[in-house]
């Protein structure tokens, strides 16, 4: 067997032995029309898809996104929480989840960027432990580098600074106790023991943030490092499902046989 065989059958046996990610809520925002509603009739993440759904007070405002629409997060305005206590994710802190999201630190509602102290993206657990980004420098007319939190500072805020000028991808992969943020495709924040546990009930996007969301992406299970790169380079794609990464392998597969053959 050629080694270029060789290479195409040990990707496809480490494909199909991989747990791979799974999507569970995607949200573009692209419907959102200041109403609950608008969002939660349009999770795009498939048939088997997370059930939970969105709450929130107040007119949900919405602003240009990464591509379409996107979700005004200013603090004073409505905040969007996906899930809840009594419903939950769906998603676990021993099979991991991830988050993928594209974020620009300016509200154009209220014309400033983030308050310092304040934070965004918060993971609540069936404990109720929270895990969150908060701004820890800059101010509300400069952009400023992001902790991570739970019960105290779990990261090294300096390397995470989010433009107010343009978009930025943020992924965030947790599974027991271990914790990666990566900007842009790089890794800045890592810990491990963080104390949060179980279930993860909720998320709340902005929190007590000002800035612009969109596409929004929540996944069973860790995303790897080719998942983590594709995403950085369009944070507005998801990552492909396990069946379809099986079958490009497959497809890869044959052809390499094929081509041996002649």
């Amino acid at each position: 067997m050629k080694p270029s065989l060789y290479l195409t059958m040990f990707l496809l046996c480490s494909g199909l032995g991989a747990q791979a990610a799974e999507l569970r809520y995607f949200y573009d925002f692209n419907e959102l029309n200041g109403t609950l509603s608008s969002l939660n009739n349009n999770n795009l993440a498939g048939p088997d898809a997370g059930s939970a759904t969105f709450s929130g007070g107040g007119w949900i405002n919405y602003t240009a996104g990464y591509e379409g629409l996107g979700y005004d997060s200013r603090a004073n305005g409505g905040q969007l929480t996906l899930g809840s206590s009594s419903t939950g994710l769906g998603l676990n802190t021993t099979e991991g989840f991830s988050l993928s999201i594209a974020v620009k630190d300016f509200s154009p509602g209220n014309n400033h960027s983030t308050t310092k102290w304040n934070s965004m993206l918060t993971f609540t657990s069936g404990s109720g432990q929270n895990m969150y980004l908060q701004k820890d420098s800059g101010d509300t007319s400069t952009a400023g580098a992001w902790a991570a939190y739970c019960g105290g500072n779990v990261g090294n805020w300096a390397n995470l600074t989010v433009s107010k000028d343009s978009f930025s991808n943020i992924i965030i992969t947790f599974q027991n106790g271990e914790l990666n943020i990566y900007l842009d495709g790089q890794r800045r924040i890592t810990a491990s023991g963080v104390n949060f546990s179980g279930d993860v009930q909720s998320l709340k996007l902005g929190s007590s943030a000002d800035t612009t969301m969109d596409d929004l992406q929540l996944y069973s299970g860790v995303l790897n490092d080719a998942e983590i790169a594709a995403l950085a380079a369009n944070p507005a794609l998801p990552v492909p499902e396990p069946a379809t990464a099986t079958l490009s392998l497959l497809g890869l597969a044959s052809l390499c046989m094929l081509r041996r053959r002649s």
